[in-house]
């Protein structure tokens, strides 16, 4: 109908012949472009109508022509200006085959699929990244501590060789706050009082971004400590470093009823961070550790993917919630105090509660070193090695790995 109400109008050209676009047509996007289509083939025609047909040809889909002008042999069909027309061969536009579909979906899932991975990869090493600064300035903070006392910070300080809620103290990330920048939490803990007092209960609920690895899970839900401690308190993910353990399976330099009994050569098995105020046990200091700082252990982690109840809690003072020892077992080394539990049979708990570990994809432990620095650790490392690097002066020839 639409080719038969305009021929008439076009068959008023005198000269048909090669009919030429005078300038580009004034078109509506077309989806196959359809004005370079009517400049490249309009052309070598005997009449109107052909052209009409020439025109509806080049385009499959149809398209509306607004304020446009055609010149043929020198006439312009000035009629065709502002003349809305819309041609189509009344073919439907052919879509997309089910199968056309489905190899596109299958392509995007296996792009996708090869590009998760990487992704998470980044984000993890992201994360590894963040837990190395936060130690870094851990390290930095006890060496800036270490400065202004002339001694690093007790790993605990506890009154005597019980392990009575009421006879401890202070700890290692709790003296170090200051140089944190958190005095205003410093100054809320109270120094003369026990660690669980009413007075500290405020800052053992604070949950302390710089005492927690964005790798750790449950890293900031407060939990209830599986000893000791009676109500829900801030976990971590740092430890001290005590040293190796010294006695048989048990024989650890931050429960008090040991370290107030060990020898004079099982003393030489301490580390830096260890209980104070027990068997005239005090604080290191740089010239203690003859060992060498770059070689010394100072500050670790501890996640574990299991047993929130026996995770890292940094500012508890009760043995090992943020101290740990090296010992000879492999399993001590995993973050997942379960697995840790069942490898010793299920009776020798006090091993897992001093473990390492992190839940890092490489299968590594984040240390900062005596001297400041911070390396990354294989949780397979052997145990020979890490051991010597635990203590401060058993005068052990050992170097990282």
């Amino acid at each position: 109908m639409m080719v038969r109400m305009i021929a008439p109008l076009l068959g008023q050209i005198r000269n048909p012949g090669i009919v030429t676009p005078s300038s580009p047509f004034d078109l509506e996007q077309c989806p196959f472009g359809i004005a370079g289509s009517v400049r490249k083939n309009c052309h070598g025609l005997g009449n109107a109508l052909s052209w009409v047909w020439l025109f509806t040809l080049v385009d499959g889909t149809g398209c509306l022509v607004k304020r446009s002008s055609v010149s043929v042999a020198g006439s312009s069909l000035s009629f065709l200006r502002n003349f809305p027309m819309f041609f189509s061969t009344g073919r439907a536009t052919r879509g997309f085959t089910l199968v056309e579909l489905l190899v596109v979906i299958a392509i995007i899932g296996v792009l996708i699929a090869l590009l998760l991975p990487a992704v998470q990869q980044a984000r993890e090493a992201a994360r590894r990244m963040q837990c190395s600064n936060q130690l870094k300035q851990i390290g930095l903070a006890m060496h800036n501590y270490h400065d202004t006392y002339k001694v690093f910070p007790p790993g605990s300080v506890n009154l005597d060789l019980t392990t009575a809620a009421n006879k401890s103290l202070t700890n290692w990330a709790v003296s170090i706050l200051p140089f944190l920048e958190q005095p205003a939490l410093f100054d809320q803990y109270n120094q003369n009082v026990h660690n669980t007092h009413a007075d500290n209960q405020d800052v053992l609920k604070t949950i302390l971004p710089a005492m927690l690895c964005p790798s750790d899970v449950n890293s900031e839900v407060l939990a209830q400590p599986s000893q000791l401690v009676s109500f829900d308190i801030a976990p971590g993910s740092y430890k001290g470093n005590i040293g190796r353990r010294f006695r048989g399976a048990n024989g650890y330099f931050d429960y008090p009823p040991y370290a107030g009994t060990y020898t004079a050569a099982e003393k030489a098995s301490i580390g830096p961070l260890h209980v104070s105020g027990v068997n005239s046990l005090g604080c290191e200091r740089f010239a203690t550790i003859t060992d060498g700082s770059t070689n010394t252990l100072l500050v670790g982690e501890y996640h574990t993917k299991t047993r929130p109840d026996c995770k890292t809690f940094w500012a508890s003072s009760h043995s090992f919630h943020n101290l740990a020892a090296a010992q000879p077992e492999s399993y001590t080394r995993i973050p997942d105090w379960d697995a840790c539990y069942a490898a010793t049979g299920g009776s020798q708990h006090w091993k897992c509660y001093r473990a390492w570990g992190a839940l890092h994809a490489a299968g590594t432990m984040n240390f900062v070193m005596c001297d400041g620095s911070v390396t990354s650790i294989p949780q397979t490392i052997d145990s020979v090695i890490f051991e010597s690097l635990s203590t401060i002066g058993r005068n052990e020839v050992a170097s990282l790995p």
